[in-house]
C-alpha cells in the first residue's frame, strides 16, 4: 500500500467514526422492582449493582426500537427483534439493587460489576453465552449447557452445578461449603469445595476440585475428577 492510499484510508476511516459519534445516542429506561435478567439474541449487557434501578442503551446510529425490554413477574427481558432497522453497535447497562437469576442465551453475555448478595442466585447459560459474576450467597444453583460460559467468585454455603455439552464452569476462586454436580458430555467444572462433593460425572467431563472435601462424586464414561 503506498504512502498516498494508506493516507487516504485512514481519513476515510477517521470521517466515518466522526459520523457514527455524531449520531450516537444514548437512552435511560425507568424499570423497576427486577430481581432477576434475562437476556438473548448475542446482546452484551453489563450490571452494576447499586442502589438505584435504571437501564441504558448507547447505539451508534441513535436506532433503539430493535431492543426490546419487558418486565415479567420480577424478570428484567432484554432481547433484540428481528425485524426492523437494527440499532449499531448496542451497549446495554443496567443498574440493580437485588439480583437472585440471570440467565443469557443465544449467544448473550452478562458481566456484572460488584457483589450479588442474596439467599439464593440461580444462573443459566445455553446456546455459547457467557455469564460472570462475584456473589456472596446461601445457594447457588446453576444450568450452563451448549458450549456456555460461567465465571463465578466469592462464596456460597452450597452450590447445586449443572453442566453439559460442552459447557464450562469456572469457579477457581468460588468458595463452597458443600458441592452438588452433574457434568455430562465433554463439559469442564472447577470449583473450590471445603466440606463435601456429591453428584455424578459421565460422558468425558472434567472436574477440577480444589481443597480436601469428602468425596462422594461417581465418574463413569470416561469422566474425570481432579484434586488439588
Amino acid at each position: 500500500m503506498t504512502k498516498g492510499i494508506k493516507n487516504w484510508f485512514v481519513s476515510l476511516v477517521f470521517i466515518g467514526t466522526l459520523f457514527l459519534n455524531a449520531h450516537a445516542e444514548k437512552k435511560d429506561f425507568n424499570l423497576k422492582n427486577f430481581k432477576g435478567i434475562e437476556v438473548g439474541h448475542g446482546l452484551p449487557v453489563s450490571i452494576q449493582m447499586d442502589t438505584v434501578e435504571l437501564v441504558s442503551i448507547e447505539s451508534d446510529n441513535g436506532i433503539f426500537d430493535d431492543i426490546e425490554l419487558k418486565l415479567e413477574k420480577g424478570i428484567l427481558k432484554i432481547k433484540r427483534k428481528m425485524f426492523g432497522k437494527h440499532s449499531s453497535n448496542p451497549r446495554i447497562s443496567v443498574k440493580a439493587k437485588y439480583l437472585e437469576k440471570l440467565m443469557a442465551s443465544g449467544g448473550a453475555s452478562i458481566k456484572v460489576a460488584g457483589e450479588i448478595v442474596s439467599d439464593y442466585l440461580n444462573c443459566e447459560c445455553s446456546g455459547g453465552s457467557n455469564i460472570s459474576a462475584t456473589t456472596k450467597c446461601k445457594f447457588i444453583e446453576t444450568e450452563i449447557a451448549s458450549g456456555s460460559q460461567l465465571k463465578l467468585t466469592g462464596s456460597a454455603k452450597v452450590a447445586k452445578i449443572t453442566c453439559s455439552s460442552g459447557a464450562a464452569f469456572k469457579g477457581d476462586n468460588l468458595v463452597c461449603g458443600t458441592a452438588k454436580i452433574a457434568a455430562s458430555s465433554g463439559s469442564s467444572l472447577t470449583l473450590v469445595v471445603s466440606e463435601e462433593i456429591l453428584g455424578e460425572a459421565c460422558s468425558g467431563a472434567n472436574v477440577i476440585v480444589k481443597g480436601k472435601p469428602a468425596n462422594r462424586v461417581n465418574c463413569s464414561s470416561g469422566a474425570n475428577v481432579v484434586f488439588k
